[in-house]
């Protein structure tokens, strides 16, 4: 079990409240390492950056994301824009009266 990261796509979907959200996909499983944890930091930086994360969280920064995000049926609201987040603290976020448009 354990975290994962999941970075926002561009992609984009209509919700059931007339918003649009950018589709979230799986990007990598993040290493956790209690004797190294410097080299545990290396590999996630790099695991980050080569997956496209780094580039999303720039897009984000720049405006290029929306709060909604959609990941498979679950549809959440950030206070901010992200190009990328990690799956276990997401729970406080998701909006179950919206879902994503047929």
């Amino acid at each position: 079990m354990g975290a994962y990261v999941y970075k926002v796509t561009k992609e984009k979907v209509k919700l059931s409240n007339g918003e649009t959200a950018n589709v979230a996909v799986f990007a990598y499983k993040p290493w956790n390492s209690f004797w190294n944890a410097k080299e545990a930091e290396k590999k996630n930086n790099v695991a980050h950056f080569r997956t496209g994360c780094t580039a999303n969280d720039r897009a984000a920064d720049d405006g290029h994301r929306s709060v909604w995000v959609v990941s498979g049926t679950c549809v959440m609201k950030f206070p901010r824009p992200l190009g990328s987040f990690v799956d276990d603290y997401v729970e406080k976020y998701i909006v179950r009266d919206v879902s994503p448009a047929q």
